[in-house]
């Protein structure tokens, strides 16, 4: 837990939760029904709060990599990272500028960009 910002989501990083498996990538075409039975959901967080949280870290992903000189492969990596974190974990409990950071921060090391977060 930490501070509530918009909605109620939390304002501090997220540290626990499930490990991701491998098989990941194709689950969304197995079982569809995940796309809209999201932990944010099941948190009370609503579908157009939802849509617009995740259109806000990915904007803000896009914004900072261009202000990093990041490439776009870099950027869309990021954005990639940060809409699989969401479908792990729920919004109410990791902030979504501190998951959008960290995941332009992974891909950018994926993507042998590496940049100082400092």
């Amino acid at each position: 837990g930490g501070e509530l910002g918009v909605e109620g989501m939390a304002l501090s990083s997220c540290t626990d939760g499930p490990p991701i498996p491998a098989h990941d990538v194709d689950v969304f075409e197995e079982q569809p029904h995940l796309l809209h039975e999201t932990p944010s959901r099941k948190d009370g967080v609503d579908e157009e709060t939802e849509c617009m949280l995740r259109v806000y870290g990915c904007e803000l992903i896009q914004e900072a990599g261009i202000l990093m000189r990041i490439h776009q492969t870099a950027m869309a990596t990021g954005q990639i990272i940060f809409h699989r974190f969401y479908f792990r974990e729920s919004m109410k409990k990791c902030d979504v500028r501190v998951v959008a950071k960290a995941a332009l921060l992974l891909a950018s090391k994926i993507e042998e960009q590496p940049r100082c977060a400092g």
